[in-house]
């Protein structure tokens, strides 16, 4: 049983998490970009039990990690890995991403990636 999210939240490094979204954009995606801003404030709500915050954190190191199964630089397929662990958690984590969480990572997509190029994209 898991008591608390201290030692995955180590292994989950925040500044890495933005920096790597920032940084490659344009090679995971801007939905899965969306998805794992949702992922990120949904550990943020106080109602998510910890097993769900334990797979968030899980599928958010995993995504900032060097260490993959695909190696992100192979071209066509370097983050399907990563992006079948988000799409995993999301739906782990699926019930607690209600509006606000929805809005909060809308309105971060903009802070990175400037209102014009999000625009386009339908949340």
């Amino acid at each position: 049983m898991v008591e608390s999210t201290a030692s995955w939240e180590k292994e989950y490094d925040e500044k890495k998490f933005f920096a790597k979204i920032t940084n490659y954009a344009a090679q995971i995606g801007m939905e899965i970009v969306y998805k794992a801003l949702e992922l990120y404030y949904v550990t943020m709500n106080p109602d998510c039990p910890l097993k769900v915050k334990v797979g968030i954190y899980s599928a958010l190191a995993y995504l900032v990690s060097p260490l993959d199964i695909i190696p992100d630089m192979t071209p066509g397929i370097g983050y399907t890995d990563d992006i079948s662990v988000i799409a995993a958690a999301i739906v782990m984590a699926q019930m607690y991403i209600n509006d606000e969480i929805k809005q909060n990572a809308y309105t971060r997509l903009v802070t990175i990636f400037g209102e014009k190029l999000v625009r386009k994209i339908r949340y």
